[in-house]
């Protein structure tokens, strides 16, 4: 038996005792212990040494007790059936992970679980749209029960912002992976003007696949309770362009690059919900040009004194044109 931790205190000629005790498993030591050191505290008086040795007395004679009665019951105990009981440990760990993978679906964690149900409902919303019925069905295509979707508390919010925070990821890796090859000198390295449109038109090819519904999810991403965290993306989004292209300026010049970026996303991403050329070539003119002006504006030093106001402004303004272009009702 081990005692890992003693300390002592000693006010007034009274003995103030704290003990830390491992593996004492058939007796509680602070009550032996101060049994056994109740008389020795009349002897301590100022002398905090004969309080500690007295603690150590007591520990050995309270040590030497517990090893021999240990002792004594273990020529009675029969021998264990290691075998039964590591089979009754390795039952109870098992019946642990089944209860575990039973609470998240035989995921393991709610967030995982989370992460599972959103990828999957992306292969709904061509049939259901951005909603809380293609979580449903997503839960269900998962072995879960549809209840599951509630889980979500923003509801089709959260597939949305999912989605778009898994388009800026891959775009991201997109252009790690294109740096990598120009600094091994086996692509050319982009003019800047170049970089931006390809970039962009990379980002937005992204949303082909949803695009007849495209217009919905624009609606989710503005409503209040999404408003916040759309914004955060879309800056995360231009942000992670400019970067990849070159610029680390820490001056104003950061702002204008960025309030800039966020601008033309957000119009040539209004006029691709509109496009009915091949391939959305409209589009990617559009987009070619909105670079041209902001490349001529950079020159003239045309700058946005706020960020955040200019892309909360973008959004809002996509929001009350969506909603002319659809007659669509954002509180339905």
């Amino acid at each position: 038996m081990i005692v890992k931790t003693m300390a002592a205190s000693l006010r007034g000629g009274a003995v103030r005792l704290v003990l830390s005790a491992g593996s004492l498993r058939r007796l509680s030591l602070e009550r032996k212990l101060t049994a056994t050191l109740l008389p020795c505290a009349p002897r301590l008086g100022h002398q905090a040494t004969n309080g500690l040795r007295c603690l150590h007395t007591a520990t050995m004679l309270l040590t030497k007790e517990g090893d021999e009665a240990e002792k004594s019951r273990g020529q009675h105990r029969p021998a264990e059936d290691t075998h039964g009981s590591a089979e009754h440990k390795s039952a109870e760990s098992t019946e642990r992970g089944e209860e575990m993978g039973s609470e998240y679906g035989g995921y393991d964690s709610e967030e995982e679980m989370k992460q599972r149900i959103l990828m999957r409902a992306l292969e709904f919303v061509p049939e259901f749209g951005w909603t809380n019925e293609a979580l449903a069905e997503a839960a269900t295509a998962e072995g879960l029960s549809p209840a599951v979707s509630g889980i979500f508390q923003k509801g089709a919010g959260d597939l949305v912002l999912h989605f778009v925070q898994d388009c800026n990821k891959r775009l991201s890796e997109q252009l790690t992976e294109e740096n990598k090859l120009v600094q091994l000198g086996q692509a050319e390295n982009k003019e800047t003007d170049q970089f931006l449109r390809d970039a962009i038109e990379a980002r937005l090819r992204m949303l082909i696949p949803y695009m007849d519904k495209w217009t919905q999810a624009m609606g989710i991403l503005v409503m209040p309770q999404n408003l916040p965290e759309s914004v955060t993306l879309l800056t995360a989004l231009v942000d992670e362009i400019c970067y990849q292209g070159g610029d680390r300026s820490t001056d104003f010049n950061w702002y204008t690059r960025r309030g800039m970026l966020a601008a033309i996303y957000n119009a040539t991403e209004l006029v691709m919900v509109q496009d009915k050329s091949h391939d959305f070539q409209d589009t990617w003119t559009f987009l070619e040009n909105r670079i041209g002006n902001a490349m001529m504006a950079a020159q003239t030093a045309q700058q946005v004194k706020d960020t955040g106001e200019a892309l909360v402004q973008g959004l809002v303004g996509a929001a009350v044109t969506l909603k002319n272009l659809t007659g669509m009702n954002q509180r339905n």
